[in-house]
């Protein structure tokens, strides 16, 4: 059974400071730390689409503007 998504989010990894509040967060685990680092010299999050419902609560969440957009 496909998961209707509510939105969409997009993790910009160069603009996540690592601090993994959003793998909290996430009740279905749909984020994950990614195996490279960023610009910030840190290991970001990337988003697992598949498993994602567009909940938006990683990005309500997030305190760093910009590392995860939510759309609609």
């Amino acid at each position: 059974m496909a998961v209707e998504a509510k939105c969409k989010i997009e993790v910009n990894q160069q603009e996540c400071t690592g601090c993994n509040i959003c793998l909290g967060s996430c009740k279905r685990e749909a984020l994950t730390i990614c195996s490279t680092v960023n610009r910030f010299g840190v290991y970001p999050v990337q988003q697992k689409v598949e498993v994602c419902e567009g909940c938006g609560t990683c990005y309500y969440l997030c305190p760093e503007p910009g590392a995860i957009t939510l759309y609609n």
